[in-house]
């Protein structure tokens, strides 16, 4: 029977407990996971959500044109963002800036009509924000249960 065919936590019981497999798996919506799957993983490793100073960077990698002083505004727009989050805001914002291009709803300003300005970035940070004021909110600290979860098992 193919393993694709019956839920993972099936799955991962049936590995050969002389074998030595490992399975590693990521998400930032752990809240979303079944507890019957999270209760099959040894341990548990939590990330944290980037920093001010690694927010900029990512956003840098993102919107290049943006000065220092935008950068970090942006950064701090993005709070509570996720590196995943920060890319789909600036995703966005071209998007929608190359709409308006096509439209012909943005004034010829020479190389700058090329390129989302700041509050575009802002707008859409904005937009993603109140997404997640309707989802429930993102853990930045380890729970007690996930810090009794985080046993490393070494063989």
């Amino acid at each position: 029977m193919p393993l694709l065919n019956e839920p993972f936590p099936v799955q991962i019981d049936r590995f050969e407990q002389d074998k030595k497999v490992v399975v590693i798996a990521a998400t930032n919506r752990k809240q979303d996971l079944d507890p019957a799957l999270i209760s099959r993983f040894d341990s548990i490793i939590p990330f944290g959500l980037p920093d001010h100073q690694n927010r900029k960077e990512i956003a840098a990698q993102y919107a290049k044109h943006l000065t220092e002083t935008e950068l970090d505004e942006l950064a701090t727009v993005t709070e509570e963002m996720s590196g995943r989050d920060i890319r789909d805001v600036c995703q966005q914002a071209e998007r929608s800036w190359a709409s308006k291009l096509i439209r012909g709803k943005v004034p010829k300003d020479g190389d700058q009509t090329r390129l989302p300005p700041l509050q575009d970035y802002i707008g859409s940070a904005m937009n993603r924000r109140k997404g997640f004021l309707s989802s429930p909110p993102r853990q930045t600290q380890n729970s007690a249960s996930d810090i009794k979860k985080a046993r490393v098992v070494l063989d």
